[in-house]
């Protein structure tokens, strides 16, 4: 899986090389994205200052986290942020 500045996140087949799927959805850079513990969801952080969760067979957004009020300055998430965000990993299978 590969984040971009166009926005965008690319999925890859790891043993052909091949594109699987392109998800879009965020509105600013994406600095990073990664597969949920549980592989049924992707979770992409952007430079928006979001966290922006998708089902990994639908690829359609399920749910927006807005993680820190300066995305630059990489704010940590507070207690009830984290809780609210596990919660929308869980429901988004």
């Amino acid at each position: 899986m590969t984040s971009s500045g166009d926005r965008t996140v690319r999925v890859w087949d790891a043993r052909t090389g091949r594109r699987e799927a392109v998800i879009v959805g965020d509105t600013d850079s994406v600095t990073a994205a990664s597969f949920a513990p549980d592989g049924r969801s992707i979770v992409t952080s952007s430079l928006d200052g979001t966290a922006r969760i998708y089902p990994a067979r639908s690829l359609a957004p399920f749910g927006t986290l807005e993680a820190w009020a300066d995305a630059e300055a990489r704010v940590p998430l507070t207690k009830g942020q984290r809780d609210e965000f596990e919660n929308l990993l869980r429901s988004s299978g």
